[in-house]
């Protein structure tokens, strides 16, 4: 699995959807301390994960985005969610418990680049020490059923 560092120098600023089915989560752009991993669920195609720290009310919160690389078959597209629930976030050895269904999906990195993340606030006190800390974005090992 690879690292990913997100290159984007945007000033960070968070706006709330617009759409229907996450109206209230908030968004935000991405930003060059983002932190991800990228795994194949079969033999086409890539999935890519990004994510970065973001105080929101007072919580911790994990703001990510999804994109496809290559060739992605539909079972990729479909199960993907489940893969990237896998996942693991933690900030200064604290684990945190994100909901990675809230994140931003994109058909490609052009469009992810473009795009926004969206965010899962956490129940996790922000702390001041984490406006530094880097995101541990972490997948190992993954065996996914129903």
């Amino acid at each position: 699995m690879k690292h990913l560092g997100l290159a984007a120098a945007i000033a960070v600023s968070v706006i709330l959807s617009s759409s229907a089915g996450n109206a209230g989560v908030p968004e935000v752009k991405p930003a060059n301390d983002f932190e991800g991993v990228s795994y194949s669920v079969t033999s086409t195609g890539t999935v890519v994960v990004v994510a970065g720290l973001r105080e929101i009310g007072g919580k911790v919160a994990v703001c990510g985005l999804v994109w496809f690389e290559k060739t992605v078959s539909n079972t990729t597209k479909v199960i993907e969610a489940k893969f990237t629930d896998k996942i693991k976030y933690a900030v200064g050895g604290r684990t945190l418990q994100v909901n990675s269904r809230l994140f931003k999906r994109y058909p490609n990195a052009e469009e992810a680049r473009g795009g926004v993340a969206r965010c899962s606030v956490t129940k996790t006190a922000w702390d001041k020490s984490y406006a530094s800390a880097k995101l541990k974005v972490s997948m190992g090992p993954v065996r996914v059923t129903d």
